[in-house]
């Protein structure tokens, strides 16, 4: 009998457990939680991808994503990106490194389980990351404040910090 008891106390415990685990990152919002990503902080990616744009956390994007992106840097959004094969291949080692399948973060874990195996070469055609923000109407994206949605610090306010907390964003005029 206490065999029983004890087995349905452990299995009660457990299902206590996931459950706390696996609430939406919606509710940690709302509860001032935030584990984010944290900085790109690797100096040769902050540099040279940072020189042109945001330099986006590795966290953002799977590994095979990071891949494909740097092996078409001859046409990347529209221009050659030229850069030494030393930097190149620390900037791989880097991204490869800290890529969101590696990452612990909750919103990490919640791009890859959008993924079901696509890999996309934009931070825009993750369907999580589509999913928040499908309520910003197309008029805010053609502000020339915000320019387009890879454009994450136009209003993500600690967007190079890595949070993406809701209270940080500020929609541009």
């Amino acid at each position: 009998m206490w065999g029983l008891v004890s087995f349905l106390a452990w299995l009660l415990i457990g299902w206590m457990v996931a459950v706390a685990v696996s609430h939406d990152d919606d509710d940690d919002e709302r509860h001032g939680r935030d584990d984010g990503f944290g900085p790109a902080d690797n100096v040769t990616y902050k540099e040279q991808c940072g020189a042109c744009h945001l330099a986006y956390q590795p966290a953002l994007l799977p590994s095979a994503s990071w891949r494909r992106i740097l092996s078409g840097l001859d046409d990347h959004n529209g221009a050659e990106v030229v850069i030494t094969a030393e930097d190149l291949a620390i900037i791989e080692r880097y991204l490869q490194d800290n890529a969101a399948e590696f990452s612990s973060a909750k919103r990490a874990v919640k791009i890859m389980r959008s993924l079901n195996g696509q890999t996309p070469t934009r931070i825009t055609e993750i369907p999580y990351i589509r999913r928040k923000h499908h309520e910003i109407p197309a008029d805010v994206v053609k502000r020339e404040s915000v320019g387009s949605f890879s454009n994450c610090n136009a209003c993500h306010t600690t967007a190079e910090r890595g949070l993406y907390k809701d209270d940080y964003v500020s929609i541009p005029e």
